[in-house]
């Protein structure tokens, strides 16, 4: 129910897109996709972590497109 992180605006950032809407019992609910693409062989799973990892250790305080494709890099080499 915060505005703090989204917006319907699509700029270069944008790495995930979600829909929120409420179902018939007032439950909460929402649509996501991913921008990227995992390439075969890799888990979208394995890339998100790698992703969270590099943004924390580099200290930025979003998740961003960069980290994705630094991940997705660093995962291909192993």
């Amino acid at each position: 129910d915060s505005d703090r992180h989204g917006s319907e605006e699509v700029t270069p950032l944008t790495w995930i897109r979600s829909m929120y809407f409420r179902d018939p019992n007032g439950m909460k609910v929402e649509l996501a996709c991913y921008k990227f693409e995992t390439p075969e062989g890799l888990r979208d799973a394995d890339v998100l972590r790698r992703a969270y990892e590099l943004r924390v250790a580099r200290g930025d305080d979003y998740l961003s497109p960069e980290h994705l494709a630094d991940a997705i890099e660093e995962l291909l080499r192993r």
